[in-house]
C-alpha cells in the first residue's frame, strides 16, 4: 500500500546513522537512467558507490547494489528483517517500500559506501527516500504526468511535489528539457528555500570543455536523443559530486567505455538474448509505461530500428487523407518500416490508447500478457489483457494481436512465430513485465520446468501448431478487411476509376487512377511519388517538413478529409 508522508521512515531510521553522501534523483521519467549513469562513472573513479532504484527487477534485493553489483540475499534478508523487528516492536505500520529504503540506507552504512545514489520512489516531497538530510547534490529529471492520483493532475502540481527534494545550500541539477513552467514551479521553490544555485548543463562553458570533446562525442554516439541528455545530467552531478571530495577532474572517466558499456540499465532499452526462444536474435527490454516514455522509445526506434518511414510521420499522413485512402493504407502494411512484434502488459488503471498511440504501425503485431505478482508489492495490478488487445486494435486496426493472459512464455513463443524476418521484438508496457520476462530467460536456462519446452518436445511441437494456426487464422480475417477496405475505395471514387491495393509482399500502396498528387496531398514539394507507369500511382516515403500545414479537400464520398 502507498503511504507517503516521513513520519514512519524516520521512526524506522531512528539511531542509524548515515555516514555517507547522497545524491538524490526525482523526475517521472529517466531518473533511473541517470542514477545508471552515475554509478557507473563513479566506479569508474574507483570511489565505493551505493545504488537504490525501485522497483526491483528480477529479486527483491536487485535495487540495492554497490558498486554497480546487487547485494548478496543473506546481507539483504539480515537488515530487511532487522527493520521487521523494528518496526513490529514500535508498532510504526510502515510500508513495504518504507522497509525497503531503510534497508538500502543501513546497507549502505554497513559497506562504508562515499556515495550513495537514491532513486525517489514516487513523487518526492513525501517519498521515503526524502528522510535523507546529507544531499550533495539534488537532480531532478523529465518530469511528465503520472501518478496524479496522488501528485496532482498538472504539472506544476507534480513539479512542486519533485522540488520537494531540493534542500537549503544544496546545488541542483534540472532537465533543461522540462516545460518553462517547470522549471519556474522549482527555481521558485529553491529560491524560497534557499537551495541552490542551479547547475546549468547546457552552458557554454560546458558545451566547449565536455560535449564538443571526442570521448564524449565517441561515448554518446549510438545513444538516443533522451540518453545523452540524462548522460549530460550524471557527467553534470557526478563532476559537482567529486569536488566535495576534493577531487576536479573527469579526465580518467573513460566516457566511451562508460557510456557504452558499463552504464547500461537493465530494463532500459536492454537488448537481451533468450537464445531457447529467438535463438540469437536479441530483444529489446524497455520499461516505458507512461506516455512521455512512449514517446522516447518511439523516438529511439525510429532512429535505429524503425527505417525510412517513421511511426510520427506515418500518423500525420493519416490525418492528411479521406477514410477510404486511410483504411487502405492501414489494412496495405505496405509502409517501409521494419516491423515490430511488441509484447505488451501494463499496470491496471493506465490509459493503454495514449500509450500504444505512440508506438504501433501499420504491419506491426501485438501479443498482451499479464505481468505475475510483485514481490513486496500486492497493491499492484495488472490491466487485464483482453482489455489491451482491445486497445491495441483500436489504435492499430491493422495489426495481427493475440491475447496470451497470463502465460508470459507462450507470449514469447507466439512473439516468435509473429516476428517477420526483417522485423524485431519489443517487450514494453511495465517494468513488472520486463521483470518477468528477464526471471523466465534466467529460467530457461533450466527449459526442463516448463511444459512448452518440455524435453521430449511434443508439448513444444504442439503449442507450436496451435500458435501457427491462430496466426494464419487472423491473417486470414485480416486480408477480407483489407479486400473489403478496397472495395469500399472504388466506392468512393463516383467515376468508376479502379483503386487497388498490391501483393502484400510489395513495401508501397497502389492507387490505380484514383488521386493524382495535387488532389491528395496537396500540391507540395516532397518525397511523396504519385507516379507511375500506366497510371499506377505509389505511395512511397513522406518528406515531413509540410504535413503540418493545411491540404486541400480530397475526394472521399463527397466529404472533406480531414
Amino acid at each position: 500500500m502507498i503511504q507517503p508522508g516521513l513520519e514512519r521512515i524516520s521512526l524506522l531510521l531512528k539511531g542509524v546513522p548515515l555516514r555517507w553522501k547522497s545524491i538524490h534523483v526525482a523526475g517521472t521519467n529517466g531518473k533511473g537512467s541517470i542514477c545508471g549513469y552515475m554509478a557507473a562513472m563513479l566506479r569508474q573513479k574507483q570511489i565505493k558507490t551505493g545504488l537504490f532504484t525501485s522497483p526491483h527487477l528480477m529479486d527483491r534485493w536487485d535495487c540495492i547494489c554497490i558498486d554497480q553489483k546487487p547485494v548478496e540475499k543473506r546481507l539483504f534478508d539480515e537488515v530487511e528483517q532487522y527493520f521487521l523487528s523494528v518496526n513490529r516492536k514500535r508498532n510504526i505500520q510502515a510500508s513495504e517500500f518504507e522497509i525497503l529504503t531503510a534497508t538500502a540506507f543501513k546497507i549502505f552504512t554497513e559497506e562504508r559506501v562515499e556515495f550513495g545514489i537514491v532513486e525517489v520512489g514516487m513523487g518526492g516531497e513525501l517519498d521515503a527516500t526524502n528522510v535523507l538530510q546529507n544531499q550533495i547534490i539534488s537532480v531532478i529529471g523529465k518530469i511528465g504526468l503520472d501518478h496524479q492520483q496522488y501528485l496532482g493532475t498538472t504539472l506544476e502540481e507534480i513539479a512542486k511535489h519533485k522540488a520537494g527534494i531540493l534542500r537549503r545550500g544544496v546545488r541542483y541539477i534540472v532537465n533543461p528539457r522540462n516545460s518553462p513552467r517547470v522549471l519556474h514551479v522549482i527555481d521558485e521553490y529553491a529560491k524560497s528555500i534557499g537551495a541552490g544555485p542551479r547547475i546549468d548543463v547546457e552552458a557554454d562553458r560546458v558545451k566547449k570543455t565536455l560535449y564538443s570533446t571526442t570521448e564524449w562525442l565517441e561515448g554518446t554516439h549510438n545513444l538516443a536523443q533522451f540518453q545523452k541528455e540524462n548522460a549530460a545530467i550524471a557527467l553534470n552531478a557526478v563532476m559537482d559530486a567529486l569536488i566535495t571530495i576534493g577531487e576536479h577532474s573527469v579526465q580518467d572517466l573513460k566516457l566511451v567505455k562508460v557510456l557504452s558499456e558499463d552504464s547500461r540499465v537493465p530494463g532500459r532499452v536492454e537488448r537481451k538474448s533468450i537464445n531457447m526462444v529467438f535463438g540469437e536474435q536479441r530483444i529489446i527490454l524497455d520499461g516505458a509505461h507512461n506516455e512521455d516514455a512512449a514517446i522516447e522509445l518511439s523516438s529511439f526506434l525510429d532512429e535505429g530500428r524503425r527505417g525510412e518511414w517513421s511511426n510520427n510521420l506515418h500518423r500525420q499522413v493519416m490525418r492528411k487523407v479521406g477514410e477510404a485512402q486511410q483504411r487502405a493504407v492501414l489494412f496495405g502494411n505496405r509502409l517501409k518500416t521494419k516491423p515490430i512484434t511488441w509484447i505488451l502488459a501494463m499496470s491496471a488503471g493506465r490509459d493503454p490508447r495514449t500509450f500504444l498511440s505512440h508506438l504501433l504501425a501499420p504491419g506491426d503485431s501485438v501479443v498482451t500478457v499479464e505481468f505475475g505478482p510483485v514481490e513486496g508489492m500486492p497493491w499492484v495490478k495488472p490491466q487485464p489483457s483482453s482489455e489491451l488487445l482491445r486497445a491495441a486494435k483500436d489504435v492499430e486496426p491493422s495489426i495481427i494481436a493475440i491475447d496470451r493472459g497470463t502465460d508470459t512464455l507462450r507470449a514469447l513463443y507466439t512473439a516468435k512465430h509473429l516476428l517477420p524476418e526483417d522485423g524485431f521484438v519489443v517487450v514494453t508496457g511495465s517494468l513488472y513485465l520486463v521483470g518477468d520476462v528477464s526471471r523466465l530467460a534466467r529460467d530457461l536456462m533450466n527449459p526442463g520446468q516448463h511444459s512448452i519446452v518440455e524435453s521430449d518436445g511434443m508439448a513444444a511441437k504442439k503449442a507450436s501448431r496451435e500458435i501457427s494456426q491462430e496466426i494464419d487464422e487472423q491473417r486470414r480475417r485480416l486480408d477480407e478487411e483489407e479486400s473489403e477496405a478496397v472495395e469500399l475505395l472504388k466506392l468512393d471514387h463516383p467515376s468508376g476509376t479502379e483503386a487497388t491495393a498490391l501483393h502484400p509482399s510489395t513495401e508501397i500502396l497502389d492507387f490505380k487512377h484514383g488521386n493524382t498528387q495535387e488532389e491528395l496531398f496537396g500540391n507540395k514539394p516532397s518525397n511523396v511519388m504519385l507516379d507511375g507507369e500506366d497510371g499506377e500511382y505509389h505511395t512511397r516515403v513522406v518528406e515531413p517538413a509540410w504535413l503540418d500545414t493545411p491540404l486541400p479537400p480530397a475526394t472521399n464520398g463527397g466529404q472533406q478529409a480531414t
